[in-house]
This record gives structure tokens, sequence and C-alpha cells, in this order.
């Protein structure tokens, strides 16, 4: 059965490169402002960040995520006690002239091999169609696309790359809204009568292909966004999440490459990143290019990303100075503990921030590293650490660190109170999705259930559906690779838990975490055989 307290794991990835390659958004990391707060006598940030609220809402009625089993009833009920967890109270380049095409700009195809139609005809803007749009009324997307046509048109004789830029990018983006590709023409007109199918494909063609022949020239120009997101087609990463898994050209790791490290030379911050990142784990690197080749022209074009103020590279060099690249220790380059500092305080993030707290509570890092934190001077200190967890959690509504404030609250560590309707609460904001791209941390859905087997006295009563559902839906998010969530899912089964007991799940289970090195787990399948 699980024990309170003994509910961390770590979260390995199947593939590193996938994993960081989108590590931030395009230059813009977007986060939540701190709320202003009183500072306590006894920590380094207010006790009381927590307003009341409702508990972790009962999944068993709710979820979408359900198990295949039916539920047992229990005489187990939630508290009415409620905590308000919505209430925390912490609460341009210049144009150049057309050169000949180099190797990076040569003509790209469609994955789907699409030909080209005819070209669109000029755009033109006329009395009539204004007046018929005014007596048909359009979508708050029409306005918008028409608003930027009209400048387009303008700017024709110009080509303003920045301009020309967004124009390409929307062009992109539009293609694939299906309720406007049935119902307008790239010039902006509405259409006399919504697309079938097989029309809107046409349709959907020579917006793509317009979007090209923009993007085509703006290449030609070396603009350096341009040139960024070809090779983000290439990879099949688009920055653009309109485009996400749309895989509108054949991918093609080399090509991807070649075209960042074509915008990273010409100082593209992001492209820098992609940069690296490609080298770092030999994403179409050449099969010349020995391993330690590559982690050096991936640290080069990391330090190039850092002067040029991209918070994503400071935060991999941070990394890599303190793991090495790839976070192998042995490897390329040597272990600069202040340097790795340095950069996580100058990259000031939601990661670079969680990696600052641990690096003054010390106690989660490796004894290496903690070796050489001491060595270099740089002693414990848990209201320092507590600053950065808090920072991360409230600042940048970080979960991995929102998940640490819970624990903290949970156990009384970093000199915190045990307070369990704090860690509740902390461990709910973890679990809770932000938007529809997130899944909420399996971590601290795994520590709510926890919390939901043994109960809280004068907080929360155990309810043993509710813990069900909560691992239920930790091991769903963290698809079998976290292997405590997975013996005790396994536990679950076995001893008939807020489930219906089985056996067979419960092998399963153990042996998935069995497979991940699992120590119990091993042992528990010893008593199956």
């Amino acid at each position: 059965m699980m024990q309170r307290g003994d509910r961390t794991a770590r979260e390995p990835h199947p593939d590193p490169y996938a994993k960081h390659i989108n590590m931030y958004p395009q230059s813009n990391i977007q986060h939540t402002k701190n709320a202003n707060t009183q500072n306590s006598n006894s920590a380094p940030y207010p006790i009381d960040d927590m307003g009341q609220s409702s508990l972790p809402p009962p999944v068993t009625s709710s979820s979408n995520v359900r198990p295949p089993m039916l539920m047992k009833n229990t005489d187990a009920s939630m508290s009415s006690l409620s905590f308000h967890l919505q209430n925390l109270s912490v609460n341009e380049q210049k144009k150049e002239s057309p050169k000949s095409l180099d190797p990076y700009d040569v003509p790209f195809q469609f994955k789907d091999e699409i030909q080209s139609n005819p070209s669109p005809q000029k755009p033109q803007l006329n009395a009539k169609r204004i007046q018929q749009e005014e007596k048909i009324g359009t979508s708050q997307d029409a306005v918008e696309y028409r608003r930027l046509y009209e400048l387009i048109i303008k700017d024709t004789p110009t080509f303003t790359p920045t301009l020309q830029m967004q124009w390409c990018e929307t062009l992109l983006l539009y293609s694939f809204k299906e309720d406007f590709i049935a119902n307008y023409n790239i010039n902006a007109e509405k259409l006399p009568r919504t697309l079938n199918s097989s029309e809107s494909i046409k349709n959907q063609k020579i917006f793509l292909e317009h979007s090209f022949k923009v993007l085509t020239k703006l290449i030609q120009l070396k603009y350096p966004q341009a040139i960024y997101l070809m090779g983000t087609l290439y990879s099949h990463q688009p920055y653009l999440q309109g485009i996400k898994n749309k895989n509108i050209v054949s991918k093609n790791d080399l090509k991807a490459l070649q075209y960042y490290m074509k915008a990273a030379n010409l100082n593209h911050s992001d492209s820098c990143y992609r940069t690296a990142i490609s080298f770092e784990y030999q994403k179409g690197t050449p099969p010349t290019c020995a391993k330690e080749k590559c982690l050096q022209m991936s640290l080069q074009y990391y330090e190039l990303g850092a002067q040029l103020n991209s918070q994503a590279c400071m935060y991999k060099l941070g990394m890599a100075y303190l793991y090495g690249l790839e976070k192998e220790p042995t490897l390329y380059p040597a272990r600069d503990i202040r340097l790795s500092v340095s950069y996580f305080q100058k990259c000031n993030t939601a990661q670079s921030n969680y990696e600052l707290g641990k690096f003054y509570e010390q106690t989660t890092l490796p004894i290496p590293i903690q070796n050489d934190l001491q060595s270099q001077g740089i002693i414990r200190d848990s209201n320092l650490a507590l600053r950065y967890y808090h920072e991360s959690a409230t600042k940048f509504n970080y979960p991995l660190a929102q998940w640490k404030l819970g624990h903290c609250y949970e156990l009384g560590e970093l000199s915190l109170p045990i307070d369990a309707q704090k860690s509740i609460a902390w461990y709910h904001k973890a679990a809770t999705p932000r938007d529809s791209s997130q899944k909420g941390n399996p971590m601290a859905m795994l520590a709510i259930s926890g919390w939901y087997l043994t109960g809280a006295p004068g907080v929360l009563k155990p309810n043993y559906n509710e813990s069900f559902q909560w691992l239920y839906r930790s091991e769903k998010i963290s698809e079998g690779k976290l292997p405590r969530v997975e013996f005790i899912l396994g536990s679950y089964y076995a001893n008939g838990i807020g489930c219906d007991r089985n056996l067979n799940l419960a092998k399963i289970h153990f042996q998935i975490a069995a497979n991940l090195g699992f120590l119990r787990a091993i042992e528990a399948l010893k008593r199956f055989n």
C-alpha cells in the first residue's frame, strides 16, 4: 500500500530531441503575473499562500479518463471543507537584393505531391464585394484576414519583409481553417456557396502554394524568420501551433538543419537553439560528423543564442555546464557550477528558477554535484530554495514547482510547516491542465491519490474510489513511464482498492514497473510465480 511521502518519480522521455526542440514558444515565453503578497517571518514567502477553496473535484463522475473496471462502493465520503484553488494569494532585417539560389533554397515539394494550380488572380477590392459582405456578414477570422490582405495589397510594390512574413504565416494557418477554406477565396472574397470537400482541397492548395511563393521570395532575400520557418516545416516541428502535425512537406532532418544553420548565422536566436539541439542529438547531422564534434558545434550555437538573449539557449547552457550535453556528465563540456548558476539566473524562466531551487536545496541533486556546489562555496539555503520554487510555481505557473510546494507542505520540508490543506491545493493546481494543450502533472495526480487513500484529519476523509481514479489518471498521463505509479496501480488491482480485484491487471502493471527497474515490483511479481 502506498505510504505518505513515498511518491516521487522521474519521468523519462523516449526522444530527447522531440522533447527539447519546442521547449519554448518562439521567442515569447508567456507567464502569469505574480500576485502581491506580504512576507512572513517564518518563511521567505507567505505561508498563507493558498486561499480557501474547494477540494479536488471528483473524477469518478466528471473525468473522461475511465478505468476498465466497476468501482467498488465505500463508506468514505469527501469532507465538506473547501479550498478555493482559483484564489491563490501567492499568486527587421534590411531587404537584400535577390541572389541566385544556394543549396538551402532548393525548390520544395509538398508531401502529397501538390501540383501547381493556376495562380490566383490579382486581388482587387471593389464596392460590390464590400456591399455583399455587409449584407451577409463575416466571421472574425474573415475580418482579420481581410485586414491583413488589404495591407498586403498596398505593400505589393515594396514587399516589406516583416509584413510579407506575417502574410505567409497567415496563409499557412488559414489553409487549415476548414470553415474559412470552404467559404472564402484567397482574395478575401466570400464565395457564393460553401465548397464541398474536393473543392475545399483545391482551394486549400491555392492558399498553400501562394504562401510558399511568398516564403521562397523571403528566403531569396535571406530573411531569417522565413529561413527558420522553412526549417521547422522540414523538421515537422513548426512553431505555428495551427499547423502542428500537418506535415506540409516531407520530413527531412538534413534540410531542416541546413535551414536552421543558415538562419542562425544571420543571428536568428530561435534558429541558434534549434541548430544546437539538432547537433546535440545528431538530427540531420552528416554521418561524417563525429559525436564529439557535434557536441562542440552544439555548444557553440547555444552560446551564440545566449548572446542573442535566447532564454532557451541560456537554460540549456545552464544544464550543459551542470550535467553535460545530453545530460551525460562524462561528455563535453566540463562541469562549471558557477557558470551554470549564472546562465540560470540570466535565463529567468520557469525551468531555470526550478533548477536554482534545486541548487540551494541540494539534497535532491546527485552527490558529485552536491560536493561541487559546496567546494564552490554554494551552501544549502532553504529560504533561497523556497524563493526560487515559489517564483517558478506562481509567476510562471510551472506544474513541477507547484508539485514541489505540495510535497514540501505534505512532509514539512525546507522549513515549511506540515499543512495538508495547502499540500492538497498545490498538488491539485499542478495536476490541473492550464489549457487543452497540456495534460497536468502525473506526479501531482499520484500525490492526490495518496491523500484520498489516507485522508487528512479535519481536511479530507478517505475516499478509495477517488484515490483509484486519480491514480488511474496519473498512469494514463504518464503512459507507463513512471515505475512507482505502475507499481501502486498494480497494488490497487491486487487488493481491490477503489476497484474490483483483478490479479491479471495487477500483474501487468507490476511487470511494467519491474521492466523499469522498480525493485518492489520485482518482489511483487515473485509472489505471482
